[in-house]
C-alpha cells in the first residue's frame, strides 16, 4: 500500500513530461489518493473484511471504476492489496490475514507506517490537489462557472520625464497636428502675423511626472474563442501614447478605450483576431510605437518545418472612414473628401530554437498605407458662405513630425476682392505614399543562470517615396517641410530607416535583483515610415531623427522593477532639432 502511495506522490509532484496538467489526472491524483489514505488510517477496521470501513472504500474504487479514471484489473489489485495490509495490521489474536495480491515488480514493503508519517503524506497529498485545482480552476466550490471563465490583468507605471534641448535649435517648428486639427493655419502675414501653433524647441522640462495605468480582462466565451477589453490612461486620443500628464490641479484623469477584440483559434495553428488588438507584426518600435494597438482583422498561422516555424500574418485595418455628411456644410458633397483609408499588411516568417540555449527569428513584411496622400485642390474658393475646398479631408487624422508635407489648398479669391487683405486658411497633406518594406532578425543566446544575450536588427524602406515633387510640380504646389533650396523641384527628405538594438542580462525583470541592460542606435529618415506611429519618445515622436539610446531594469519586488532610459537624437537633416530625454519609471503589473 505504501508503495501505491509513494508511486501516487512521485506522479503528483512530477513535472509535465509525466503528469498532464489536467482536471482529469488531477481528480485520478485526489480520488485514488483518497481511498489508498482511508485505507491506511482505517488498518484496524478493515482487517474485518465487513467492516463499514471496507465497504466505504470498496464503492470508493468502484466508482472511480465506473468514471473511467481505474480499470477493473487495476480496482480488483489495489482493494486487494488494501485488504492485504489491513490484515497485516490488526492486533494479536486475529485470524491470520489472507494472503496478498501479487505486488508489481519494483515496490516495496513497509510493514509499519507511524501516524505523524501518516499525516504528513495526507496533508501533502490534499495540499498538492488543491493546489493544482486552485491553478486549474476546476474546482471552486461556490463559485459560478462565469467566474472561472474571466480573468483580470493590468499594469501601472509611474514615470519622471525630463526633456533637455539644444540652444542652437529651429524656434518655428510648427505643429501641424495641433494645426489641422484646429481649423487650418491663415497663412496670411497680413490677417495672421502671430502666425501658428509650435513646438517647443529650446526651453527645457525636468521632472515632468505621467502616469500610465492600464486594466484588461479576458473572457473564454466559448471553446477556442476569447472577448478581451483593455481600459487605459491618456491625455488624449494619441493613438501612440497612453501617458497621462499629472497635475493640472489634481483634477480627476482621463480612461481611454485601449482594445476591444474577440480572438478565435479555428484550428491549433490558426488565430484570428477581430476589433481593436494588439499589434500581431513582428516589429520594432522603428515602424510601429509599443503603445499602438491596432483597429480590424489579423489572421495568424504557423506550421512546423523541419527544426524551424514558419509563421505568416496578414491584416486589414481600417485608418479613417470618412462621414457620410462630410463636409456638413456642403450641399454637393465632394467625392474625394470621402474616401476611405486603410492600411494592408502581409509578413512571413521563421523561427529556430534550441530550448534554454539559444533562439533565432526573422521576418520580412509590405504594409501597404492606401489613401493616406494628401491631393491638392488646384482651384479653391473660399467665401463667407463657403470654408471648405475639395480636399480637406486628404490631410492626416494624426501625424507626430517629420513628414514632408504640403498645402493642401491653391485659394482662389473673387476678383472684386484684395487677396491680400483676405485670410488665407491652409491645411497640410503628406506629400508621399507610403508603401513599407521591413526586413527585421533577432537572436538571442543564454549565458547561464537565467540571463542571456539579445541582438536586434530592424530595416525600413517606403517604396513609394519620390523625391520628386508630388502630387504636381506647378505653381499651386507649395512644399512647407524638407525642401531642397539647391533644387526647389526636390524634396529634401528621405525614404530608409533601421535600428541596431543590444540586450544583455535577464529577458525580465519582474522578480527582486533580476536586471538587464540595453543599448541601440538608429537613423530613420523623413518618409521612411508615416510618423503618426512610430515611437512617441525618440526626438519626442516622428522621424527625421538619428541618435542612441541606453536604458536598464532592476527587479525591486515581485511584479515591481525600476527603469532608467536616455535617448538622445538629432535631426537627420533640414532644420535643426536636437533634444535629450531622460525616463525614469517604477513599474507594478498584476
Amino acid at each position: 500500500m505504501v508503495a501505491h502511495v509513494a508511486s501516487l506522490r512521485s506522479a503528483a509532484m512530477a513535472g509535465p513530461d509525466r503528469v498532464s496538467r489536467t482536471a482529469r489526472r488531477a481528480r485520478l491524483i485526489g480520488g485514488v489518493s483518497a481511498a489508498v489514505l482511508l485505507a491506511m488510517t482505517a488498518a484496524p477496521a478493515l482487517a474485518q473484511q465487513t467492516s463499514p470501513e471496507m465497504a466505504v472504500v470498496d464503492k470508493l474504487i468502484q466508482r472511480l471504476v465506473a468514471r473511467g479514471v481505474l480499470d477493473q484489473s487495476d480496482a480488483d489489485a489495489l482493494l486487494a492489496q488494501a485488504k492485504a495490509e489491513a490484515a497485516r495490521a490488526a492486533p494479536q489474536g486475529q485470524p491470520p490475514a489472507p494472503a496478498a495480491a501479487a505486488v508489481a515488480p519494483g515496490a516495496v514493503r513497509v510493514p509499519y507506517i507511524p501516524q505523524t508519517v501518516r499525516d504528513e503524506i495526507k496533508n501533502e497529498v490534499r495540499g498538492e490537489v488543491m493546489q493544482q485545482a486552485k491553478e486549474e480552476g476546476w474546482a471552486a466550490p461556490g463559485f459560478p462557472d462565469w467566474v472561472r471563465r474571466i480573468r483580470w490583468s493590468g499594469d501601472l507605471r509611474a514615470r519622471l520625464e525630463s526633456q533637455y534641448y539644444d540652444s542652437g535649435n529651429f524656434a518655428g517648428y510648427l505643429d501641424f497636428n495641433a494645426i489641422n486639427n484646429g481649423g487650418g493655419l491663415d497663412v496670411n502675414p497680413v490677417t495672421n502675423p502671430a502666425g501658428g501653433a509650435t513646438l517647443n524647441t529650446r526651453n527645457d522640462r525636468e521632472a515632468v511626472a505621467r502616469l500610465r495605468a492600464r486594466l484588461a480582462v479576458s473572457a473564454d466565451v466559448a471553446e477556442n474563442v476569447t472577448a478581451t477589453i483593455r481600459l487605459a490612461t491618456g491625455s488624449d486620443g494619441s493613438p501612440v501614447s497612453t501617458n497621462q500628464t499629472l497635475g493640472g490641479g489634481l483634477s480627476k484623469k482621463e480612461i481611454w478605450l485601449d482594445r476591444a477584440y474577440v480572438e478565435m483559434k479555428p484550428i491549433d495553428a490558426v488565430t484570428v483576431a477581430v476589433g481593436r488588438l494588439p499589434n500581431p507584426f513582428f516589429t520594432t518600435e522603428l515602424m510601429f510605437d509599443d503603445d499602438l494597438n491596432f483597429d480590424g482583422m489579423a489572421v495568424s498561422g504557423t506550421v512546423p518545418l523541419g527544426g524551424a516555424k514558419l509563421f505568416a500574418t496578414a491584416g486589414a485595418f481600417p485608418l479613417d472612414f470618412r462621414s457620410n455628411n462630410s463636409p456638413s456644410v456642403a450641399a454637393d458633397k465632394p467625392t474625394v473628401d470621402n474616401e476611405n483609408r486603410w492600411l494592408w499588411a502581409g509578413q512571413l516568417g521563421a523561427s529556430w530554437e534550441e530550448k534554454n540555449h539559444w533562439r533565432v527569428k526573422g521576418a520580412a513584411g509590405y504594409f501597404f498605407f492606401d489613401g493616406v496622400r494628401g491631393r491638392l485642390d488646384p482651384a479653391c474658393e473660399i467665401t463667407p458662405e463657403k470654408s471648405y475646398c475639395a480636399t480637406d479631408g486628404t490631410r492626416p487624422g494624426f501625424m507626430q513630425k517629420g513628414n514632408t508635407l504640403f498645402l493642401l489648398r491653391n485659394l482662389l479669391f473673387p476678383t472684386a476682392t484684395n487677396p491680400d487683405q483676405q485670410k488665407q486658411v491652409q491645411y497640410f497633406g503628406l506629400s508621399q505614399d507610403f508603401h513599407i518594406l521591413n526586413l527585421g532578425l533577432e537572436g538571442e543566446a543564454s549565458i547561464g543562470q537565467g540571463r542571456v544575450v539579445n541582438l536586434r536588427g530592424d530595416y525600413v524602406k517606403n517604396l513609394g517615396f519620390s523625391q520628386r515633387k508630388a502630387p504636381t510640380s506647378g505653381q499651386f504646389y507649395v512644399p512647407v517641410t524638407n525642401v531642397n533650396t539647391a533644387d526647389p523641384d526636390r524634396y529634401y527628405g528621405g525614404d530608409t530607416g533601421w535600428m541596431v538594438r543590444a540586450t544583455v542580462g535577464h529577458p525580465s525583470t519582474t522578480e527582486p535583483f533580476q536586471w538587464n541592460l540595453s543599448a541601440s542606435y538608429r537613423r530613420l529618415e523623413s518618409d521612411a515610415v508615416l510618423d503618426a506611429f512610430t515611437d512617441s519618445d525618440f526626438h519626442l515622436g516622428g522621424t527625421n531623427a538619428k541618435g542612441y539610446t541606453v536604458s536598464g531594469n532592476l527587479g525591486l519586488f515581485h511584479n515591481v522593477w525600476l527603469n532608467a532610459r536616455w535617448l538622445s537624437a538629432d535631426e537627420v537633416n533640414n532644420l535643426p532639432f536636437s533634444v535629450d530625454v531622460l525616463q525614469i519609471d517604477l513599474n507594478a503589473k498584476f
